[in-house]
């Protein structure tokens, strides 16, 4: 979380958002004793950072399931643990990303579907029924245009016009974008 910040700050952007994944792999992880932190650690430290840099990190995280719906990040939450546990309790993928995202909605979470044309998840962009379902409940707010592992998205940018949905960019990124520079 610290090198996110201090790529930010390299690079002379102002805000960023951790979304970590907050899937069942996590805790399973905690389980086994291999990580010992809850799924807000990284905004804690990230946010710590940013102060010292002057970069805003926003809490975030990220739901992670197959398609349909996929992944969605839920930004500006409070804590992203009820919402990992909400969804994390259920085997169905699709039930467990509805969960996780109506407690991301009673944090007034802002809600974006990622990457909806990457290819690991269907060779083109399609809105299932289940993303209307999503959709109708108030749980998307943001869809993701543009995504530096997959490029653009036309099927996007359009449902983005048409259902009056915040246009996103990310990077996607899960390792460091550069070597290191030393900010102490």
């Amino acid at each position: 979380p610290e090198t996110r910040v201090e790529e930010c700050a390299a690079e002379g952007v102002e805000v960023l958002c951790i979304t970590d994944h907050m899937e069942d792999r996590h805790k399973r992880m905690v389980n086994q004793g291999l990580f010992n932190c809850d799924r807000n650690k990284s905004y804690e430290i990230a946010a710590k950072r940013g102060k010292q840099l002057g970069v805003t990190v926003i809490h975030g995280g990220e739901v992670t399931r197959r398609m349909p719906p996929g992944h969605f990040n839920t930004l500006f939450i409070s804590d992203a643990e009820p919402i990992a546990q909400a969804s994390d309790a259920h085997s169905d993928h699709q039930e467990g990303i509805v969960a996780g995202l109506a407690v991301a909605k009673e944090q007034n979470a802002f809600c974006v579907w990622n990457h909806p044309h990457w290819h690991a998840h269907q060779p083109k962009a399609i809105w299932h029924k289940e993303h209307s379902k999503i959709y109708k409940a108030g749980c998307m707010q943001g869809i993701e245009a543009y995504n530096h592992a997959c490029g653009f998205s036309w099927e996007a940018f359009q449902w983005a016009i048409d259902k009056e949905l915040t246009l996103i960019c990310g990077t996607d990124m899960h390792g460091p974008m550069f070597k290191k520079l030393n900010f102490n």
